[in-house]
């Protein structure tokens, strides 16, 4: 496994940098973290990533190992490929993300180009808990209540269906955002289970 190259970088473009290591010319496609620790003509360590899938063969990098085990994390993903997992790690900062998929916040994920809001949807229920145990160190809790008393109750509704409350809290946030604080009870749980039923029938 390659999980680390160090030499001297011979260009830095907006998306790649080439390091000669004993003489050979390396490209890696880095984030943007490891790009900007990365200047022509000096010695450099970043870590890295070997993909091989039936694309092809591509080499990533990232700044340190947080970003390596996001990107990994990410991959996971159903349908988030290496370019896709790179272009998040290039739009935001790892906290920044992981914020974002422990909250729900759609918002920031769907500014990332090529990332629709029904890939946000399947990065945050997939990744939700993943992420709250692969990075046990990292202080911001995402709230498990809605911002209304209706949408408390569906929460603990959901969970008596069988849905965790991760999964419940979620749901419920991303329905108020559509429909408002003032949504009736019934309006909430529809279209929560819709959500959620949805997303976990493209597991099955």
């Amino acid at each position: 496994m390659l999980r680390s190259l160090f030499g001297q970088v011979l260009r830095v473009e907006d998306e790649v940098v080439v390091i000669d290591v004993n003489g050979l010319g390396i490209e890696v496609h880095c984030s943007r973290r490891a790009i900007e620790s990365c200047a022509e003509g000096e010695m450099a360590r970043i870590q890295t990533f070997l993909l091989v899938n039936e694309s092809g063969i591509s080499l990533f990098g990232f700044a340190d190992d947080e970003e390596r085990r996001l990107f990994l994390q990410l991959l996971a993903v159903k349908g988030i490929g290496g370019r896709m997992a790179m272009s998040l790690l290039r739009a935001e900062s790892p906290g920044t993300l992981i914020r974002a998929i422990l909250s729900s916040d759609l918002e920031t994920l769907t500014r990332v180009p090529g990332v629709g809001r029904k890939t946000a949807e399947r990065l945050c229920f997939e990744l939700r808990e993943r992420l709250a145990k692969s990075f046990p160190s990292f202080t911001f809790e995402a709230k498990e209540t809605a911002s209304s008393p209706a949408g408390n109750e569906v929460i603990e509704a959901l969970i008596g269906l069988g849905f965790s409350r991760h999964e419940a809290a979620a749901a419920v946030r991303n329905a108020l955002a559509q429909a408002g604080d003032g949504a009736r009870e019934e309006e909430i749980l529809e279209s929560s289970l819709r959500l959620l039923n949805r997303i976990r029938g493209e597991y099955r």
